[in-house]
């Protein structure tokens, strides 16, 4: 029963570990289970020793270079199973207890980074927020960005924003800001996240990755590059790239109150990429789209689309490949011409 007591306290515990230490001796205690004192011990225990995994991570020194931190094994305690195994031995007076652990590995060790750490920069990309831009906007998109900075990818994996985005909710700390609905601006949680598609979907084009969806906005909005803009939706509307570089990347991201900035880590490949000017075509009154100029789609606020090549240059500059990127526009939404279903709240 003294142990007991003292068990609630934990302290008899820390005493015997310190006594442990010393010569062997034999003490002829007998112990009386109590349930709730070694669950208040095992939830200390757990305190300490639970642990999720942490991946190797790169390191950027203030004064330049880098530093790989080692990656740490998870670890997690089974309450009920290890106060089984610990009333166990006080009933029988066992000199052991086997308490049960369970072990996550690290899904990136330091030496996956060692012969191609990606701690050099690939590529880099900015856009700005627009003057209208809400405080709630803001708010979105930086919650989003700081859940992407420092993610790594292996050779071969994928990355998909909206798995990293998840759900778009009140719970998750997002907050209401405008989304382009039903061909109208409509307050959602998490309104602001296809400026982090637009700036990494540049970032990622311009680092050579495999961009294997990308879906323009159907509105277009001058803070972003014409043509080169990329939009998200809950379950229907994704950017999904894949690091086919042959060597592991890392994310970092930047996101102030005035801009939002994608940096791609890497091994250097030597290629360069180069987008050409969009060339713009306007739906006329015939139903067809004619070669235009944005200045004559903003006049006649009418649908039109883009075309944008973008190439991928060796060295010397000889042409590896190219794609001709597509998107569709609604209309130029930078007037009184854009629908609002409801105010945006501020």
């Amino acid at each position: 029963e003294a142990a007991a007591q003292n068990l609630r306290g934990i302290s008899f515990f820390r005493q015997w570990e310190r006594r442990a230490h010393w010569k062997p001796r034999v003490f002829p205690f007998y112990f009386k289970s109590d349930t709730e004192a070694i669950t208040a011990f095992l939830m200390h225990f757990e305190a300490i020793v639970n642990r999720p995994f942490q991946d190797a991570k790169i390191i950027f020194l203030k004064g330049g270079g880098y530093h790989v931190k080692e990656e740490k094994v998870g670890r997690k305690l089974y309450l009920d199973e290890s106060r089984n195994a610990l009333e166990e031995v006080l009933r029988n007076g066992k000199r052991e207890a086997t308490l049960k652990l369970e072990f996550s590995p690290a899904r990136i060790t330091k030496v996956m980074l060692k012969d191609h750490p990606p701690a050099q920069l690939l590529s880099k990309f900015t856009t700005f927020y627009g003057t209208h831009d809400s405080p709630n906007r803001i708010h979105n998109i930086q919650l989003i960005a700081s859940w992407i900075d420092d993610t790594m990818l292996l050779s071969g994996e994928s990355f998909s924003l909206l798995k990293h985005a998840g759900d778009f909710s009140e719970e998750r700390g997002f907050k209401e800001a405008f989304v382009i609905l039903g061909g109208e601006l409509v307050p959602q949680y998490g309104g602001g996240g296809c400026q982090i598609g637009t700036t990494l979907f540049n970032a990622v084009s311009l680092a050579d990755l495999n961009v294997k969806k990308r879906r323009n906005h159907s509105f277009y909005f001058n803070i972003y590059p014409l043509g080169r803009d990329a939009t998200i939706y809950p379950d229907s509307l994704d950017l999904l790239f894949e690091n086919d570089s042959g060597f592991p990347i890392l994310i970092k991201t930047e996101a102030t109150n005035k801009y939002l900035t994608f940096r791609i880590y890497g091994t250097p490949h030597g290629r360069k990429v180069e987008f050409s000017p969009a060339a713009v075509y306007m739906l006329s009154t015939h139903g067809k789209f004619v070669r235009s100029s944005l200045r004559s789609v903003i006049q006649e606020d009418r649908p039109f689309r883009t075309e944008i090549v973008r190439k991928v240059l060796n060295k010397e500059g000889g042409e590896i490949h190219s794609e001709v990127i597509k998107s569709y526009y609604k209309l130029y939404g930078e007037r009184d011409n854009v629908p609002i279903r409801r105010k945006e709240p501020r």
